[in-house]
């Protein structure tokens, strides 16, 4: 059998889609009124790079229950980025020291922090 010629199928739901912000019309990015706007929009793009990196790193998985992303309970969930060394004891806003973490996930690490102190 030529290795060339075969056929993969695949699951559309493992397939990762991005979502784009569309620009409003109405700005003009050379006008200085609407700098503001084109600036956050430059923070917004920073920050959805930095999240899908560190979704990516993860797979795509909570480090707790080890559900993908999309997939909790068959709803979709809201993932948070949690620092695994918080800020106030010395960690950093780094890849390396955050974790993409659901939002009961992380209200479960969070309470058991707190049981424990």
């Amino acid at each position: 059998m030529d290795v060339e010629n075969r056929l993969v199928l695949l699951n559309l739901y493992e397939i990762w889609h991005k979502t784009h912000t569309l620009l409003k019309l109405d700005k003009n990015s050379y006008l200085e009124e609407h700098k503001k706007y084109y600036d956050k929009r430059a923070v917004k793009q920073f920050d959805a790079k930095f999240r899908e990196l560190i979704l990516k790193k993860h797979n795509h998985l909570c480090p707790i229950c080890y559900a993908y992303e999309r997939r909790h309970n068959e709803k979709k969930t809201k993932i948070e980025l949690n620092h695994i060394k918080p800020v106030k004891e010395g960690g950093k806003y780094t890849v390396s020291n955050r974790q993409p973490l659901h939002l009961l996930c992380h209200i479960c690490i969070t309470l058991a922090k707190k049981m424990k102190s």
